[in-house]
């Protein structure tokens, strides 16, 4: 029996490219990869997302894909719209592996979460990462981007998954730390994970939260583990 398709989502600021590399050390699944609403130099950019549109657009691919079921895979932000559609529509998620994903909001946290998702503050103070999203989202746009996340962080803060969302969830749950991740403490991983019926936790060795920064290889390792 051949596995389930691998839904494969980026993080906040991210697009669909920036999991390329884990795909293609994946080649033993049938990987699928959503782009956010809002994300990439391909998207419309008209209007801001919300957590249901990002939930939204990952039925919406895998509907084009004619696929009912399918594990999960999401980095940072992705993980947290995958536990959003788990929440909505569980019969969608087998299991689901995050990474990096910050799991507590409440209005003081994204408050602060947000305050540096400022075009101006990035244009001035971090030149090369505000080049690095207009290569990612187009120049016209990546301004856009930036806000609408903030937006959506600062909605975020006041609508969170709670406790007893949490409660709800039997599927499989595997919460990926890397001990080297400053933006998502192990506190608040484990926290939720005390909620979780099925849930797990993978600390990785030497991991920042930048994808970027990340053994790839070790990443795959661990997933493949915890999917088989």
């Amino acid at each position: 029996m051949s596995p389930l398709p691998l839904v494969l989502l980026h993080g906040a600021l991210g697009d669909v490219r920036q999991l390329q590399p884990l795909a293609k050390l994946l080649d033993d699944r049938s990987v699928i990869s959503v782009n956010f609403p809002g994300h990439g130099t391909d998207a419309v950019h008209s209007t801001p997302f919300t957590m249901d549109d990002l939930a939204a657009a990952i039925t919406q691919v895998m509907d084009e894909h004619q696929v009912e079921r399918a594990d999960m895979f999401g980095y940072s932000m992705g993980g947290y719209a995958a536990l959003w559609l788990l929440h909505l529509q569980p019969d969608r998620v087998r299991r689901l592996f995050t990474l990096g994903t910050k799991l507590s909001w409440n209005p003081e946290i994204a408050t602060r979460e947000q305050a540096n998702l400022q075009p101006e503050k990035i244009r001035e103070k971090v030149p090369a990462l505000m080049r690095s999203l207009a290569q990612r989202h187009g120049e016209e746009h990546w301004e856009k981007v930036v806000r609408s996340t903030a937006a959506m962080m600062q909605w975020l803060g006041s609508h969170p998954l709670k406790e007893e969302d949490f409660l709800f969830m039997t599927h499989e749950i595997c919460l990926g730390l890397g001990d080297a991740d400053k933006m998502v403490s192990l506190e608040e991983t484990q926290r939720v994970l005390g909620y979780l019926n099925n849930g797990s936790l993978s600390s990785l060795a030497g991991t920042p939260h930048p994808l970027e920064q990340v053994d790839l290889t070790l990443l795959r390792d661990v997933l493949i583990r915890f999917l088989n």
